[in-house]
């Protein structure tokens, strides 16, 4: 069942195209061409590792990233979606095609210049609430104070490929539970001396 309006999926619009090009940009005296496309002068950013205000402070953060990770690659990896001049959409970060790192932005959009004058920016996955925490109180009895919630487990920010295990340590494992199961096996197999 499709809970989404199609009207929510839109097309790339030309500001996003613009800003994720500047952020997979090698060259960097063209990321200021690409970010001019893309953003207001006053453009507000804040993810979990930046927060400031201005076009220059998005081309100097651009700047350090791909002079210190040249070889990463930024893709959008859903759909757009589009409603009241705001865009969200999921992102990957990869090396070698191995992502690194998964995020989602909220853009907003200024209808007249259709440029992003906002963007805020999450790391990874939201942790999943257990299946007794909903995150709504129940109460019983409403003399009763209603219990603590746990927080969440943190996310691992400061490692960001700690976000999403690398597939070749996922085939590692699986590999290593195979042999383990085998030797067992084998153990049972051979008779003792």
């Amino acid at each position: 069942m499709r809970f989404r309006r199609n009207e929510w999926d839109v097309p790339m619009p030309a500001a996003l195209i613009a800003s994720w090009t500047a952020w997979n940009e090698a060259d960097l005296g063209l990321i200021r061409s690409h970010l001019d496309l893309a953003v207001a002068e006053s453009i507000e950013w804040n993810d979990p590792r930046d927060s400031f205000v201005g076009i220059d402070e998005l081309e100097a953060a651009v700047k350090r990233l791909r002079s210190s990770k040249p070889e990463y690659v930024f893709t959008i990896a859903s759909e757009i979606d589009h409603h009241h001049d705001r865009l969200r959409y999921r992102w990957d970060m990869a090396r070698n095609e191995r992502t690194l790192m998964e995020g989602l932005d909220i853009a907003t959009v200024d209808p007249s210049s259709g440029l992003m004058t906002r963007v805020h920016g999450f790391f990874g996955h939201p942790t999943p609430v257990h299946v007794d925490a909903s995150g709504v109180p129940k109460r019983s009895d409403p003399s009763q104070p209603t219990k603590q919630l746990r927080r969440p487990r943190r996310s691992h920010i400061a490692r960001p490929e700690a976000l999403v295990p690398s597939v070749s340590y996922q085939r590692f494992r699986a590999h290593a539970h195979r042999w383990a199961q085998r030797c067992v096996v084998a153990r049972r197999l051979v008779p003792s001396a």
